[in-house]
């Protein structure tokens, strides 16, 4: 049905991203936002500081779930990543562990 996972762990700073995917007939269900919040709440209690999630700013449904969860969004990393022949831009959300 989908995917929810951490990674890029900074070890140092105490943060890390997580990232999500979810396939089209399950969208909307709110399936995604509570897989998400609860890998945030674990991630929050083995003792993270920063959360970061990036989303292609053109994928609505997927930045509606860090805007639903409370983070806060920090711009847009233009251009970021190229997919086949076009660039996609980035919005950066981030939840800090006081914060949740």
């Amino acid at each position: 049905m989908g995917n929810v996972g951490a990674f890029d762990f900074n070890w140092n700073n105490e943060t890390c991203e997580i990232g999500y995917w979810i396939l089209g007939q399950f969208e909307g269900k709110g399936y995604m936002s509570e897989a998400v919040a609860v890998l945030e709440k674990a991630l929050f209690e083995t003792g993270f500081h920063r959360i970061i999630i990036r989303c292609d700013e053109e994928n609505i449904l997927s930045g509606n779930i860090p805007r639903r969860l409370g983070y806060t969004r920090e711009g847009t990393m233009r251009d970021c990543y190229k997919i086949e022949v076009r660039y996609v831009s980035h919005e950066v959300h981030s939840k800090l562990s006081h914060e949740a």
